[in-house]
């Protein structure tokens, strides 16, 4: 049995989607996912926000590159993959840690929006041009569904992030915390910017 963590988060997106180029082991897409637990308070009598963890999600070929035109900041996700704590040197010489998922399955949460779905089939061109990661069939197209290139997953906010238990809604999406210490947590402590410049392989990935 091999000693993985595999976890399912529910989050939002901090950002959108950055792509890596790499040559020798492709193209590596990351984006931030933000968690934020809520508990009920006996002090305040009341649903109040807890601490956010942040997580750096990293993914390949094709799902990457329908992460890439499928998520904006602020689009509700869920994402299945393999937990792993990553450990690299900030440029101040301090040692920098996040949790990255790199992952395998990525959907929109749809508690509180809709999304509209166009399938794509693979093109091999894009493997090799970086180019969009599939086609759509005419009859798709005369169906009214748009090319996976112009695709957004459409979503709609709720009129409260707190009705549907999430607190970090997209109107609560802003400007990520600062990276602090070794234990941070912050968009910029896992963002992988600087991890993956000094090791762009990723790892074992």
């Amino acid at each position: 049995m091999v000693n993985d963590t595999i976890v399912a988060v529910r989050g939002y997106a901090g950002g959108n989607p950055k792509v890596y180029e790499n040559a020798t082991s492709g193209d590596v897409t990351t984006v931030n996912l933000g968690v934020t637990p809520r508990y009920f308070s006996r002090e305040t009598n009341r649903f109040e926000d807890g601490n956010t963890i942040w997580y750096t999600v990293r993914a390949r070929g094709t799902l990457g590159r329908n992460i890439q035109t499928s998520v904006t900041t602020g689009t509700p996700l869920l994402v299945r993959g393999r937990l792993d704590m990553r450990e690299w040197t900030g440029k101040d010489g301090s040692t920098m840690r996040g949790l990255t998922l790199f992952a395998d399955a990525v959907g929109v949460e749809l508690t509180t929006g809709r999304a509209s779905f166009v399938k794509v089939r693979p093109d091999p061109s894009a493997e090799t041009n970086g180019g969009a990661a599939g086609t759509v069939s005419s009859a798709d197209t005369a169906a009214g569904e748009s090319t996976p290139g112009d695709s957004r997953w459409l979503t709609e906010e709720s009129d409260s992030s707190e009705a549907s238990g999430d607190p970090l809604g997209p109107a609560g999406i802003g400007v990520p915390p600062p990276a602090m210490s070794p234990d941070a947590m912050s968009p910029d402590a896992m963002s992988a910017d600087e991890a993956l410049r000094s090791d762009p392989s990723g790892g074992a990935w």
